[in-house]
């Protein structure tokens, strides 16, 4: 499907409500929609359908959703669905349990039981994901037990889910539909994980779950630290209590560079983007390969014209110049 964009701003004022109360039932849960604004509704959907996976950037006016327990006889499709708040307050009200989310908070659900969820204040901005409830990577028995609690997403695992989701809704445009698939099953990993984590049940997740989110955590404290000069597989490993051996496998495993040429790439890539930026060409091309880590003028130069076919100096001068130098590579380098 890709990525596809609904909105109300361009309809008629009176179809703007009933047009979207029809998208949401739609595309999630079946329910029933309220609002104060209904005769001006405004709202914006950005959704991205991964076969059964469904992951979406929603903006709209404050709003209630009500699931009654008729609705959930006639339509349980077996559904879960977490949404993470980005900007406004809500809730969630859940069998017994209810709940308020701030921003960096997420809700999760599932769609056998009702629920009652709200939105107030001004625009309501979230990334929902929703998803099959017998997704097998899903230990049973975390639905019951967290829906209808509120899961920090700011820090730890959730914080991971929150940027993974946020990144995917940026890049959907440019997937491949093997990406795609990547994407899905990662999006699904790290839910498993952030559940597991907050049940204090990460012995729960599989073995496949479990080492496809230690990448991810890996590759994420990577990118974190590259500025640091002293980052190096060692400090990775011990970083994750894991041996420098067990660290390497994965990534032979997973295919793709190493971890040392993962982090030299990364790197390098940091500089050219810099030195492409003219609101960096007032730094000296020492200061920008000292803020990403590399240290030793002379290897970054050479390293630099291994990866992009130019010295530093010669690639800024040409991106000054207006040419394209996002295409300056060398096969192997990108």
């Amino acid at each position: 499907m890709g990525l596809v964009t609904y909105r109300t701003h361009d309809l008629p004022q009176r179809d703007r409500f009933p047009y979207w109360q029809e998208l949401a039932n739609g595309s999630y849960v079946p329910a029933l929609l309220r609002s104060d604004r209904q005769e001006d509704f405004r709202g914006a959907m950005r959704i991205l359908l991964l076969g059964e996976v469904l992951i979406s950037l929603v903006v709209h006016d404050p709003l209630e959703v009500i699931r009654t327990e008729r609705m959930v006889r006639r339509t349980d499709a077996g559904l879960c669905v977490l949404s993470l708040s980005l900007a406004g307050r809500g809730g969630l009200s859940y069998g017994d349990r209810s709940s308020v989310h701030e921003v960096g908070e997420m809700c999760f659900y599932d769609s056998s039981r009702p629920i009652r969820a709200w939105r107030e204040g001004g625009p309501g901005r979230s990334l929902v994901l929703q998803f099959p409830r017998a997704w097998p990577g899903l230990p049973r028995d975390f639905v019951p037990e967290l829906a209808g609690v509120t899961l920090d997403a700011r820090c730890g695992v959730g914080g991971l889910l929150a940027a993974h989701l946020s990144r995917v809704i940026r890049d959907a445009p440019d997937y491949t539909e093997a990406e795609e698939q990547t994407v899905a099953r990662m999006s699904l990993d790290l839910v498993a994980a952030t559940l597991a984590y907050q049940m204090d049940q990460a012995d729960a997740l599989t073995p496949e779950t479990a080492r496809r989110v230690l990448l991810r955590r890996i590759d994420d404290f990577i990118e974190r630290r590259l500025g640091d000069p002293e980052l190096t597989p060692a400090v990775v490993a011990a970083a994750h209590h894991i041996s420098l051996r067990y660290l390497h496998r994965l990534f032979q495993e997973r295919g793709g560079p190493s971890v040392a040429a993962l982090i030299r790439r990364s790197r390098l890539e940091r500089c050219r983007r810099d030195l492409a930026d003219p609101r960096m060409s007032h730094h000296s091309l020492a200061a920008i390969a000292a803020r990403w880590g590399l240290t030793d003028r002379a290897a970054f130069s050479r390293l630099f014209r291994s990866a992009y076919g130019l010295p530093p100096g010669e690639y800024r001068r040409a991106c000054a110049r207006g040419e394209q130098c996002a295409d300056f590579h060398i096969p192997g380098h990108e």
